[in-house]
């Protein structure tokens, strides 16, 4: 499971994930917290994460 989160009502969430993921604009446990830190919220990047993730390794193993 990925969790993405931005603040501390998510550090929960971390716990339990596989890969806890926060934006670089999170509160600053949240970013402590985190396995990975990925880019603003208000930018392409948890399209960027999902692409990664999810599409780039389906499309690999299909083709």
């Amino acid at each position: 499971m990925v969790a993405v989160g931005d603040a501390t009502n998510d550090l929960p969430m971390f716990e339990l994930a596989g890969l806890s993921v926060a934006m670089e604009n999170s509160m600053t446990e949240a970013l402590a917290a985190a396995t990975r830190v990925i880019g603003s919220n208000n930018g392409p990047a948890i399209a960027e994460l999902v692409e990664e993730l999810f599409l780039a390794p389906a499309r690999a193993q299909a083709g």
